[in-house]
């Protein structure tokens, strides 16, 4: 919906139900039905010349397991008509599977419904644009990027007398960091 010229927003409404078995994996019997509610707010050169702004987020209610609100906000400065500058952050989270969830194989592993889900900060920023060398039309852009991830699922415990795996968070904050060079 636009607002003002140059401006637009756009709400929703999220239902995801889940049910049903693995042919391969053993999972219990179950059923998850998560909720969301979501909006975004979006700003164009049009009122803003050579500047591209949003800003969103997106609240989720399942229920098994905890309720989660992430947000995000990205930036676009058109220096010219071919260079740029671009940077986006905000929260994500992933939602335990149905496996990580309900798993209960004995001869892998076993689910576990407390699990939380992953939640995490993350913040790109690029430079980047685009010329042409004879017919050939060419983009480049370099990123960096960092992200701190609380709450990451993976087999934490084993139980000896089923002998399975446990799915659980791991404690503290796994730490990403890197940078990516692209040429099209």
């Amino acid at each position: 919906v636009a607002i003002i010229p140059g401006l637009d927003g756009f709400v929703g409404y999220d239902l995801q139900k889940y049910g049903g078995r693995d042919e391969v994996l053993l999972i219990e019997p179950n059923k998850e039905l998560t909720q969301a509610a979501f909006g975004q707010l979006r700003l164009s050169p049009d009122l803003i010349p050579r500047t591209h702004l949003s800003a969103g987020f997106r609240y989720n209610h399942p229920d098994v397991g905890d309720q989660s609100t992430v947000w995000n906000a990205t930036g676009q400065y058109d220096f010219t008509d071919s260079l740029f500058a671009r940077t986006t952050l905000g929260t994500n989270f992933r939602l335990p599977s149905a496996e990580e969830l309900f798993a209960n194989d004995p001869f892998d592993e076993r689910g576990n419904t407390n699990l939380k889900p992953e939640k995490s900060r993350s913040i790109n920023a690029s430079v980047g644009g685009n010329f042409q060398q004879f017919d050939t039309k060419f983009r480049w852009e370099l990123i960096g990027f960092a992200r701190d991830i609380h709450d990451l699922i993976d087999i934490t415990d084993f139980d000896p007398v089923t002998e399975q795996g446990i799915f659980g968070n791991t404690p503290g904050v796994v730490k990403v960091r890197g940078g990516e060079a692209t040429l099209q």
